[in-house]
Order: structure tokens, then C-alpha cells, then sequence
């Protein structure tokens, strides 16, 4: 008959499993017939054979989360970085005032020592002419009234353009002492403050009080702001490690001072910045 009739087509042997062994079709072994419907697929799909049936074969799913089961995942993510954040953070602020400390040390040293090739400032000049000084070395600096820091805040703002920080002590339990700041000031930009201090317009005792990032918070003393020595030799240095210097750095102290030596520890521990108490 018809080689393409349905009677006498390959397929028809096909579909009943009796294919002779001459056609292309070649027979099923028993491994291939108990093998899985991806490797049945791909026969079917790589064999030459027609066949009036059409099988569909679907890889399954892996079943998916519930509703629960999220919440509940993302409850335990959020309760791990609320434990976590707040320290994250807090060493992220530390090593940001850390490196603003060493550039405005540096800054301030770098002008003193340029200032030097022609002034000297001890035994010829008092605190307010150490200002002048000083902020010709810095462009853009403004030379307020000598003491702006212990002034109104109204007056600060007529003078700079707005109000001054209120500095807290180290352990932030008491205002910072003003006069310690009110013997003459630099406003070199908004996030960089220099003061001076000069008991008694003392000709060998001068401290110089730096702000390292200006209105930016914390503002604390031993935290963003420091006090610094200027020598006999005119060079900028931390304040001399003694008990006094101790006591003015304490952890425990409610003095208004307190803060007033962190220079000290903040040049020469390590991990200062680190343990600082946030």
C-alpha cells in the first residue's frame, strides 16, 4: 500500500512497539523506558517519528516561601541591625573625627611654622595679635571680637553670620567653661573654629583651642574640640602629661574643664578615638 498510510506508516509500528529493526526508528531498551520524563523528552525531541500525540513535560518548582515565614525573616534581619547599626555608626563617626583631628593639627602647625620664618610669638605677642596672625594663613578667614565665644548668640550672629557651637565637657554633663575660649578666635570656614587662650595675657602661656569640623556636631571637648600648648619654641603641642592632665580627661568627671588635656591621649593611645563614648 502507501508508504505515508496510516496502516503502513513507521509510526504506526512505532506506536504499537513494532517498529522492525531496519526502520531509523531504533527500539526502546528497558532503560530508556524507565527513565525520567526529561530524558523521555529529549528522546522524543531527538528521534525522527510522527505520532498523533503530544506529551508536555514541566521540571517542578521548588515551593515557595509563605507569608510567615517572610515576616519572620525579616524580623530577625531587623533585630540584627538593630544590634549592629548603632555600633557600625559609631565607629564610622570616630575614624571621620579621628582624621579631621591629624589635617586640623596639621593646618594649624603648618601656619605657626610659616608664621615663624618672620614672628615669634612668645614674649612678643599676646592673644588677640596671635589671632591676626594667624588667620592670614588661612584665605578666607574671618577675625571676630576677641571674646565671641562668651558673647550672645545674637551678637555672633551679627558678627559671623551665625551662632557658635555650646560646647559641652568630655563627659557631657556640664557646659564648657567660656573664658577658656574668649582671649581671641578664628573662623577660618564653618567646619573649622580656632580659639586662643592667654591668662592674664600671659607672654609664655598659650593655649590654642580647635574645633575640627566647626558646627558639626558632637561639639565636645576631647570628642571634636582640643586644646593645644604653644610652647617656648612656638611649636604646637598637646597638653603636658601630668595628674592635672589626667583629671582633665576623665571618664568619670562632671568638671566643667574636663576635656580641657584629651589632646594628649588623643596624639598618643591608639585607640583613642575608638573608646570614645557615644
Amino acid at each position: 500500500g502507501d508508504l505515508f498510510s496510516l496502516n503502513s506508516s513507521p509510526a504506526r509500528y512505532r506506536f504499537e512497539n513494532k517498529s522492525p529493526t531496519n526502520f531509523f526508528a531504533k527500539k526502546q531498551s528497558k532503560d530508556e523506558m524507565n527513565s525520567s520524563p526529561l530524558t523521555v523528552h529529549r528522546l522524543l525531541n531527538n528521534e525522527t517519528a510522527f505520532s498523533r500525540f503530544t506529551s508536555h513535560f514541566s521540571l517542578p518548582h521548588p515551593p515557595a516561601f509563605t507569608l510567615a515565614e517572610v515576616l519572620i525573616t525579616l524580623g530577625i534581619i531587623g533585630i540584627v541591625a538593630a544590634m549592629t547599626l548603632p555600633s557600625i555608626m559609631a565607629r564610622h563617626r570616630s575614624k571621620v573625627l579621628e582624621a579631621q583631628f591629624h589635617k586640623r593639627i596639621s593646618e594649624v602647625s603648618q601656619a605657626i611654622m610659616m608664621l615663624k620664618k618672620d614672628e615669634y610669638f612668645s614674649g612678643t605677642l599676646i592673644g588677640e595679635q596671635i589671632a591676626s596672625l594667624l588667620a592670614s594663613q588661612f584665605k578666607g578667614s574671618i577675625v571676630p571680637d576677641r571674646s565671641i565665644y562668651s558673647a550672645q548668640k545674637q551678637y555672633q550672629k551679627t558678627q559671623i553670620g551665625y551662632e557658635l557651637p555650646t560646647y559641652k565637657n568630655y563627659t557631657k554633663t556640664a557646659d564648657f567653661r567660656k573664658y577658656k575660649l574668649d582671649d581671641g578666635a578664628i573662623i577660618v570656614s564653618k567646619e573649622f573654629f580656632i580659639f586662643i587662650n592667654n591668662d592674664n595675657y600671659s607672654l609664655t602661656n598659650y593655649q590654642i583651642i580647635i574645633d575640627v569640623n566647626g558646627l558639626q556636631k558632637p561639639n565636645i571637648f576631647g570628642y571634636d574640640v582640643f586644646a593645644f600648648e604653644l610652647d617656648k619654641t612656638d611649636t604646637l603641642k598637646s597638653m603636658p602629661y601630668s595628674n592635672a592632665t589626667k583629671a582633665y580627661c576623665n571618664t568619670t568627671s562632671s568638671d566643667e574643664s574636663n576635656g580641657w588635656s584629651c589632646s594628649y591621649y588623643a596624639m598618643t593611645e591608639r585607640d583613642y578615638f575608638k573608646n570614645l563614648n557615644w
